[in-house]
């Protein structure tokens, strides 16, 4: 009878429409993130793109986006189960809330709790409800969970310059997706994993990690955008080991994909880092037109002008060699308009 009782209070709540959440959370201006852009912006790093450091503050919440049981639901449906079952204590709510019956329910509950946090920027609250998330889907063994949980705590890591939690968490992802055979996911923690090699300047196990394993699942997986990003994340590291033939190799083959998949993105960002490499083998002309064939998408496709911070720095040093110091200053004053508004 019990059981019964529960069924029709949950029932209601399988009916409701989702929450409306934009897919990514900008966490630049939480305490960290201002942090982790003081410390991007004071020691620029000729060989990398600032966007694509920035990029690592952007927490993705579309899996919530397509789920129908929402915050305000499990709170609605939490408060029934109090009013009705009259709970006076703390202690009396945690005992009936961790009734095997329950656990999915409460689980989910902190991930929405959690996703509720980013959006209030409260990350240390964000990252206890998803800890809090993450045990009970690894008590239940439910991989899949275990495996997004864990990847959300090692982007919280890493942001908040904790290395080993983020390789850990991260680990536990990769396990979890292995477990649940979710060969696609499972590319994206190895991506990240790779990421994570890169910023910890391991670019020799970068290296292998996105040669023997990366590429040949992308392959076995015949998807062409993640062999694009995978030349790409090549490159970077090459260019850091200062192999700049094989650099350019892998960016033109990134940059090839990205022309035959109309990828603007990926193709802006090839030609960034190609225009670097030009600069440093003193091809100045073919360098300077890279960068104005990447002006030219950032002016067509105003949703990458994050990419505007790069193109003016690179700008400036390029015209400032080349000794036009009027376009050079141009370029300079509005890097530094740009990165103003970041740290704004």
């Amino acid at each position: 009878m019990f059981v019964k009782k529960i069924i029709l209070l949950i029932a209601p709540i399988l009916i409701l429409s989702k929450i409306s959440f934009s897919s990514n959370i900008n966490l630049q201006n939480t305490i960290d993130g201002k942090l982790f852009l003081d410390s991007l912006f004071s020691h620029q790093d000729d060989a990398a793109l600032l966007a694509d450091e920035i990029q690592n503050l952007q927490i993705d919440l579309s899996y919530y986006l397509k789920n129908p049981l929402t915050l305000n639901a499990y709170l609605s449906y939490f408060g029934s189960l109090e009013y009705r079952y009259s709970f006076h204590s703390v202690p009396e709510r945690l005992s009936f809330y961790s009734l095997p019956i329950f656990l999915d329910t409460k689980a989910k509950m902190l991930e929405y709790l959690a996703v509720e946090d980013f959006l209030s920027a409260k990350i240390s609250f964000a990252k206890r409800h998803i800890e809090e998330a993450l045990f009970v889907y690894q008590l239940k063994r439910q991989d899949q969970q275990v495996a997004e949980m864990a990847m959300f705590l090692s982007k919280i890591s890493f942001l908040s310059k904790e290395e080993k939690a983020a390789f850990f968490n991260n680990s536990i992802s990769i396990r979890a997706y292995q477990h649940a055979d979710n060969e696609l996911m499972l590319v994206k923690s190895l991506f990240w994993q790779a990421n994570l090699l890169y910023e910890d300047k391991q670019y020799k196990a970068a290296e292998e990690l996105l040669l023997r394993r990366i590429l040949m699942k992308v392959f076995h997986l015949g998807d062409s955008k993640l062999e694009m990003e995978a030349y790409y994340q090549l490159g970077k590291n090459y260019f850091k080991m200062s192999k700049k033939t094989e650099a350019l190799w892998f960016f033109l083959q990134s940059r090839e994909l990205a022309l035959k998949l109309h990828n603007k993105e990926s193709e802006l960002k090839n030609l960034l880092m190609i225009a670097k490499l030009k600069v440093k083998g003193g091809n100045l002309s073919l360098a300077l037109s890279d960068l104005k064939s990447a002006e030219n998408i950032i002016v067509t496709y105003p949703e990458y002008v994050n990419y505007d911070l790069d193109l003016s720095r690179q700008f400036s040093e390029l015209y400032r060699i080349l000794g036009a110091k009027d376009q050079s200053q141009i370029y300079s004053l509005r890097f530094s308009q740009l990165r103003k508004e970041y740290m704004n």
